[in-house]
């Protein structure tokens, strides 16, 4: 899984985000983000989740309108570096 991720993010690096690529997820991820303040229960976890973020939802909502892929890019070079990747193997323990 590591090594899958880690061709993935040098390939993003190499190649670029795909500026189609980027506006399928970005719209996704709002309507997404809409589509959970179809139910009063939904919307209250989310507003609550949001809140304990020390968050308002709908400032979300204007950051994701306005995110454009050389913000994801920056963030891709800033917070995906492999230099400081870490990988982690769990094995079941005896008796499972």
């Amino acid at each position: 899984l590591r090594d899958a991720l880690m061709a993935g993010i040098k390939r993003a690096r190499k190649e670029g985000i795909r500026k189609r690529d980027f506006e399928r997820m970005r719209r996704k991820t709002l309507g997404k983000f809409i589509r959970q303040f179809d139910s009063t229960e939904s919307a209250a976890f989310a507003l609550f989740a949001f809140q304990l973020k020390g968050l308002h939802a709908f400032d979300a909502l204007a950051s994701l309108r306005h995110v454009t892929a050389a913000a994801v890019r920056a963030r891709l070079d800033e917070h995906l570096d492999e230099a400081h990747a870490a990988a982690s193997v769990l094995t079941p323990g005896e008796g499972e």
